[in-house]
């Protein structure tokens, strides 16, 4: 059989430029940081197609031809952010922390068609937005505390997102997040460490990128999401040279607003959205002299089951291809899933004098998984981009 894929090309070259300055006041232990930034980055990108032979009887890839001069994207860009944000902290009484701040963002992107099977054209795009972020903090002791957070999050479209679908515009909008959070954290010493945090993020023009039943991408914009759920993390060091550490969340991912093809997916799961995330690792570290350091880590990555499709986006069939309908007549659907994985690393690090050597192994039982996995309702299956393999990385770094 016959697949189809891409190369891409992706060039450019970023020139940065930051100043940032605090006043510290007595009033109150008040300070003022204010602070700008600007980041140009020219860009040239490329994406033509492939055609991949495919065998019908394993689904395994046996090789590809790259279309010459098939473009799915062919373009210059110049890309120009800059930012202003000012913030003001004040303690009216000493175990509290009151945090106000603002921020000014705008992006502008050039863009230039270099597809010659696509009508060259040149088009400006311009987003802005002003940001707000509120925050208290108050402090119980000197190793506990709780603390609320609001803030506004401005995502704007990638030039790529923009002019994916055949170099036209789609009328994409920026996506704003508003985020809620009520957290707490606590230590034990040196021995326990504990953060825990509720939140909630409601979005709006979340974007998100759609299967075509060719199987091409399209980019649009969601009505409204919403992801809410508990982030956690704890530190426990049973005798100095042993540290047990675990990050995790556990969160659920909502469609609020959101309609695909005239088919309503609102108050639906997202797909490609894993309700439970977790890292965890077992650290050893000694020192045999002033001058001579070891560790040794151990880690597990967790990535919990998720949906690749909408939620019941799948009509069911029998053997012979037809629908299958309930007592009702209605259609029986299901959702595609991914089952998550398990990943095991190990990473070594030796520090001689300002010498540090460090050696990771990932994955480490070569396990087979998906960075990302998604049902395609072209080949009406899921389609799966590979993890890593297990691989070998190592590392001399020499501090001046």
């Amino acid at each position: 059989g016959i697949g189809s894929g891409e190369i891409n090309s992706n060039q450019y070259n970023s020139y940065v430029g930051l100043i940032q300055h605090r006043q510290r006041f007595n009033y109150m232990k008040s300070s003022l940081i204010t602070g700008a930034s600007i980041d140009y980055s020219p860009q040239k990108y490329s994406a033509e197609t492939t055609a991949i032979l495919v065998d019908p009887a394993t689904g395994k890839n046996l090789g590809f031809t790259l279309n010459a001069g098939d473009y799915i994207l062919n373009y210059e860009a110049n890309i120009l952010n800059y930012a202003g944000y000012i913030q003001y902290e004040i303690s009216p009484i000493r175990a509290l922390k009151l945090t106000a701040a603002l921020r000014y963002d705008r992006f502008e992107y050039d863009y230039d068609n270099l597809a010659a099977t696509q009508e060259t054209y040149e088009n400006q795009e311009r987003f802005d937005n002003w940001t707000p972020k509120l925050g208290i903090n108050y402090t119980i002791t000197n190793q506990s505390g709780v603390y609320t957070n609001y803030s506004q999050g401005f995502t704007p479209p990638q030039v790529s997102t923009l002019y994916r679908s055949k170099n036209e515009l789609t009328g994409i909008k920026p996506s704003i997040y508003h985020n809620f959070e009520i957290g707490g954290y606590f230590n034990s010493g040196s021995r326990w460490k504990l953060d825990v945090a509720l939140y909630v993020l409601d979005g709006k023009n979340t974007l998100i990128t759609l299967r075509n039943a060719d199987d091409t991408f399209l980019s649009t914009n969601a009505g409204a999401t919403r992801s809410y759920g508990i982030e956690y993390g704890i530190t426990y060091t049973p005798i100095k040279n042993i540290s047990l550490t675990h990050n995790g969340s556990y969160a659920k991912h909502r469609y609020v607003d959101f309609f695909d093809r005239g088919i309503d997916y609102s108050n639906t799961d997202r797909e490609t959205a894993p309700n439970l995330l977790g890292n965890s690792s077992v650290t050893y570290r000694t020192s045999f002299s002033n001058k001579l350091g070891v560790s040794l880590t151990a880690s597990h990555e967790l990535v919990g089951k998720y949906a690749t499709s909408y939620e019941n986006q799948i009509i069911v069939t029998n053997e012979a291809g037809d629908s299958m309908t309930d007592a009702n007549g209605n259609p029986i659907t299901d959702t595609a899933t991914y089952s998550g994985h398990n990943i095991f690393n190990l990473r070594a690090t030796v520090n001689v004098h300002d010498i540090e050597v460090w050696g990771h192994v990932l994955n480490i039982f070569d396990s087979l998984y998906a960075a990302r996995a998604s049902y395609s309702p072209y080949t009406i299956q899921n389609n799966y981009t590979i993890g890593t393999p297990r691989s070998f990385h190592f590392g001399v770094r020499y501090n001046f």
